[in-house]
């Protein structure tokens, strides 16, 4: 697949060996970094859920109270 404004000239500096060179380390901890994140927020989202419980008793006719219940 190529993009329609993709030039077909490699340009400068192209030509490599097409092998990616990586370190491991950097990926490892993107990747804790991120499980953590999911973690945090599926924990705050609970917390804010049980927030939310009961909202329709004393907001009847707002609109905001569907996507209130719907978190």
């Amino acid at each position: 697949m190529r993009l329609a404004s993709a030039s077909s000239d490699p340009g400068p500096g192209a030509g490599g060996t097409g092998n990616l060179k990586y370190s491991k380390g950097p990926w490892t901890s993107a990747s804790g970094t991120t499980g953590d994140l999911r973690t945090r927020t599926e924990t705050s989202r609970t917390v804010l859920g049980r927030g939310h419980e009961g909202i329709e008793a004393g907001a009847t006719g707002f609109k905001s109270v569907a996507a209130l219940r719907a978190c």
